[in-house]
């Protein structure tokens, strides 16, 4: 993908965007690391089933959830709070996809992408798809320099809930952890929804 930025006059369509909660996101972690970034090599970066869904070449993505229902196991709770955070590109929005279709419409050639730019491809197995829009937001500027995003917002694949890839550069804090408890009803939830037993 081109590194060039483009400034809003630039952009056919819209970009929709949508603020993180002001209350925070949550983060399933490690308990020695809950804020740790997701961090993908060049060359992992290139294969399509590698790395997470927005991970970005040269920098680091923190993964969280509006919600506890899209969590995984054997990980610390974290609310994740982002002071100050710029926007975050929604790739949910019919729009957004058909603007960064038309942006990144030679990228996605060299992919061999022979289909408009959509939420299948976005959830797709292929994961360079995802990756190339993240790319994109990561380096986009406003005309002082700045970053213009602070990551993704994006669905998840298995069931809806919202998520948010939020890239290296956001200031984050942490406003509360606590272990993973059987108990939870979040946890209980997803369980009898997806028909595990939990140990």
């Amino acid at each position: 993908m081109s590194e060039e930025t483009s400034s809003e006059a630039d952009l056919p369509h819209e970009v929709a965007c949508k603020e993180i909660p002001e209350a925070g996101a949550f983060r399933i972690a490690r308990r020695d690391s809950p804020l740790a970034l997701s961090r993908i090599s060049v060359a992992d970066a290139e294969m399509p089933l590698s790395g997470n869904r927005y991970d970005v070449s040269g920098g680091g993505v923190l993964y969280c959830a509006t919600d506890l229902e899209g969590w995984r196991l054997r990980r610390v709770t974290t609310r994740v709070i982002c002071q100050e955070p710029l926007p975050f590109v929604d790739v949910e929005v019919p729009r957004t996809l058909a603007t960064l279709g038309e942006l990144l419409a030679k990228d996605l050639v060299a992919l061999d992408m022979d289909q408009p730019l959509d939420v299948s491809l976005m959830r797709g197995r292929n994961r360079l798809v995802p990756r190339l829009v993240s790319r994109w937001a990561y380096v986009q500027q406003n005309e002082d320099g700045t970053p213009r995003y602070s990551g993704i917002r994006y669905e998840s694949k298995l069931g809806g809930w919202e998520c948010w890839a939020i890239f290296d550069g956001t200031r984050l804090g942490q406003a509360e952890e606590r272990a993973v408890s059987l108990e939870d009803p979040a946890l209980v939830s997803v369980s009898a929804m997806y028909k595990l037993t939990i140990h």
